[in-house]
């Protein structure tokens, strides 16, 4: 039924005439934002399609010979093609690259480079949970032995020399000693009763 419908003509668009260019041009160059002008500038004086602009590879400007020309690659016309920049065109665009690149740098350098806090600027809790984050947990105390170290105590931390406990974990060395006395470990509850005094003594 539709098939015998006559399509309907799509023109071409209608390229600006003179005057009206050089009007759309002259409100481009008053626009306060150097992107705005920028781009207003190359549509115009290079006749591309803004989807051909947004796809512009990044060295898309290049010279050639004594002028400066625009590559443009594959699309709609199924080619390549290069397109001579007018003088003025490749300042602007220089202007606006350098500005880019100098802002990038300083965005960049935000996380290059983090702001480094001076020790004193961390409280006591913020000190604690630092000191925690390298330290492994056990049950009723702490490994500060060195990630890089080999451990070949394993099962027995309380002996070894990278152990620390606080009063925290004072419930559970409190069991520990009193099953240790219970059950005839004399050398376990030594050591035990030996970390709950220390517990007790005021930090030097």
């Amino acid at each position: 039924m539709f098939g015998d419908l006559p399509r309907q003509d799509k023109p071409l668009p209608k390229a600006l005439d003179d005057p009206t260019a050089a009007k759309f041009l002259r409100a481009a160059q008053a626009q306060p934002r150097q992107l705005v002008r920028v781009v207003c500038e190359v549509l115009i004086r290079t006749g591309l399609r803004v989807g051909e602009l947004t796809a512009l590879r990044a060295d898309a400007v290049m010279r050639i010979g004594a002028g400066h020309w625009l590559h443009v690659p594959v699309g709609k016309l199924h080619d390549d093609r290069y397109i001579p920049l007018h003088p003025q065109l490749v300042t602007l665009i220089a202007d606006v690259a350098e500005e880019y690149f100098a802002v990038t740098e300083k965005v960049e350098a935000l996380y290059d480079t983090p702001a480094a806090l001076p020790a004193s600027a961390a409280g006591p809790e913020m000190t604690r949970m630092h000191r925690e984050m390298h330290q492994r947990m056990l049950g009723n105390g702490y490994c500060t032995r060195p990630p890089a170290l080999d451990c070949t105590f394993e099962s027995v931390c309380e002996t070894c020399t990278f152990f620390a406990t606080t009063i925290e974990f004072r419930p559970t060395l409190q069991a520990q000693h009193d099953h240790a006395a219970t059950h005839d470990h004399p050398g376990r509850q030594a050591l035990f009763a030996e970390l709950l005094t220390h517990l007790e003594q005021p930090a030097s």
